[in-house]
């Protein structure tokens, strides 16, 4: 193993460690923004804060289904950075996920280079807008 995937395996772990936070039952996702091998800031997804913090609501038929309102992992991560005036370009974004094509769009005018993450969800059709954008991505 490299030096570079032992950072990665490290990040990775420390992202499902963050997805803990996550009141979710469906799904709990955690992302960790990384420069220089340094935390810039995490995040989870979860409703807005001051929000009831359920996730999920059952249907009609019984599912599971996710509020309209909850923020993404990554999404949380950004607007974090934003409101705080922290800078992500030139981050690694570690994702215990495959980000969402919504979320691929923030990431790419978020400026970040390179996005790791552990698992494939849905959609991962915006991982071709990162690629397009020359943001590396590794699985």
């Amino acid at each position: 193993m490299t030096r570079q995937q032992q950072w990665d395996k490290l990040f990775l772990k420390f992202a499902h460690d963050v997805s803990q936070m996550s009141r979710a039952t469906r799904l709990q996702v955690g992302a960790v923004a990384v420069k220089d091998r340094r935390v810039i800031c995490i995040g989870y997804n979860g409703t807005p804060e001051g929000e009831d913090n359920c996730c999920e609501f059952t249907d009609d038929y019984g599912n599971l289904v996710t509020k309209p309102n909850v923020v993404h992992a990554e999404d949380n991560l950004i607007q974090f950075a934003q409101r705080h005036g922290i800078s992500l370009e030139g981050c690694t974004l570690y994702i215990t996920h495959c980000p969402c094509p919504n979320c691929c769009k923030r990431i790419v005018r978020a400026k970040f280079n390179r996005v790791v993450f552990s698992h494939v969800y849905q959609d991962m059709s915006g991982l071709y807008s990162l690629l397009d954008k020359g943001i590396l991505v590794d699985c």
